[in-house]
């Protein structure tokens, strides 16, 4: 149980003191009007961030996972209860479980994709399952890695491995938030279980998946339950289902991207939906709420400066990062066995069985109002689709990019890679 308000006296004042220091609308309009990326680089030192003007997109990469974990460890030494910053830590765990099962199965290397803003180190995470010792790991993480191993191992489908942690991660979440006794907090948790679960069942259904299926993906505990989501194939149903709730506008536009409408404004409408509920802390004076509020900004912040930095180093013109800063998709459409990293790394994925499925998925991602930039498509799903991939050969964007599928490289995207990705961001951000 959190400990009470009047704890968290100084440390509120001590975040409302900062909150005028994170990136708002009027300093992320002064980075992208910035004469150059230096010059907008630099404009972040007053938000707290290191000196970045000098470094390339890995070492961006690098800078702002260092500043979260920063910020994380802080907390977690200031505030009363440190169930709140493990809170969100918590999701890197599980993001850290998904790399390191998919890249042992795969018997890839996969460091690069790990995180150090966990509630414990992914070096230390890969000992322990390596040595099957699933009880020293944090929380349920431990059972919930063994469990999806022998998931993976019994079908060879990462997707079904994915579903077994996603549904830990929000079950360990939903348990403690319970615990702490905190109504916000548990209200978080549950907003971002119907969250996901919207989300869950928008794709499956876009893609003719069977309601089996549906049902793996969702996650019980939220404000919805798992069997009405499942009754509730009915469009209109579905639409009904968040009346007067956070996620009202979010439903309807889900109902739209299962008919085939791009899925950015759904997903944007998800995000709003969080970010409403947690602009309720504003109201709040003191106590464990406005420490949730400043971590899930600081999360926004991150990802809105990721955006911001790497854009204007790739030469993307100011006005479409803006355009589309809270909007830019990246998405993959490939085999469930290669997904690994992607959808944790935030592009939107479409797994694909089959050509038939590939080329319904690049159907949706090409649409003329969709917001997907770059798509990767993994180059034995391309083959079938020459003619529809060739008919984006000249345009800006998409840019459509063949990757390598499980067997590796059969050599079809290699020689169009650097060319793509300069139509689509305005620069060759792939050269040494």
């Amino acid at each position: 149980m959190l400990k009470n308000k009047e704890s968290y006296l100084c440390l509120s004042a001590m975040l409302r003191a900062r909150e005028p220091k994170l990136l708002n609308g009027e300093k992320a309009s002064r980075m992208l009007d910035a004469s150059t990326f230096e010059e907008a680089a630099k404009l972040l030192t007053d938000c707290g961030y290191d000196d970045m003007s000098q470094m390339r997109t890995s070492e961006i990469e690098q800078a702002l996972s260092d500043h979260r974990k920063e910020i994380f460890d802080e907390l977690e030494r200031l505030t009363p209860d440190p169930v709140i910053p493990d809170l969100f830590r918590m999701k890197y765990d599980y993001h850290n479980a998904k790399v390191i099962l998919k890249a042992e199965a795969m018997q890839t290397q996969s460091d690069h994709l790990l995180s150090d803003s966990g509630r414990i180190s992914p070096i230390q995470l890969r000992s322990l399952y390596h040595e099957e010792k699933y009880s020293s790991m944090p929380g349920t993480i431990g059972k919930a890695m063994e469990e999806a191993a022998e998931v993976l191992a019994r079908t060879s489908n990462p997707q079904q491995a994915d579903f077994v942690l996603d549904r830990a991660y929000y079950t360990e979440f939903l348990s403690a938030a319970e615990k702490s006794g905190n109504s916000f907090l548990l209200g978080y948790g549950k907003l971002l279980i119907d969250a996901a679960n919207l989300k869950s069942t928008v794709r499956p259904l876009r893609m003719g998946k069977d309601r089996d299926f549906l049902r793996n993906a969702l996650i019980p505990g939220g404000n919805v339950s798992v069997d009405r989501f499942l009754t509730s194939t009915d469009k209109e149903a579905l639409a009904s289902l968040f009346t007067y709730s956070e996620l009202e506008k979010a439903a309807p536009l889900a109902v739209e991207a299962i008919d085939g409408a791009p899925l950015t404004a759904f997903e944007l409408a998800c995000d709003n939906a969080l970010n409403t509920y947690l602009g309720k802390a504003k109201l709040i004076s003191f106590g464990g709420e406005p420490v949730v509020a400043y971590l899930a900004a600081v999360e926004n912040e991150i990802t809105a400066v990721r955006m911001i930095l790497t854009g204007r180093l790739a030469g993307v013109k100011s006005d479409t990062i803006r355009e589309r800063l809270s909007m830019l998709k990246i998405a993959v459409i490939c085999r469930a066995q290669t997904v690994m990293g992607f959808k944790a790394l935030g592009l939107v994925t479409c797994p694909a069985a089959n050509a038939d499925e590939a080329r319904v998925a690049l159907k949706n991602l090409t649409a003329e109002d969709s917001e997907v930039s770059i798509i990767y498509i993994e180059e034995n799903l391309s083959v079938p689709l020459k003619a529809e991939i060739d008919k984006f050969k000249d345009s800006p964007t998409p840019a459509i990019i063949l990757i390598p599928g499980r067997d590796g490289s059969s050599g079809l995207g290699l020689s169009a890679l650097n060319a793509a990705v300069e139509r689509a961001v305005g620069t060759n951000i792939l050269g040494d």
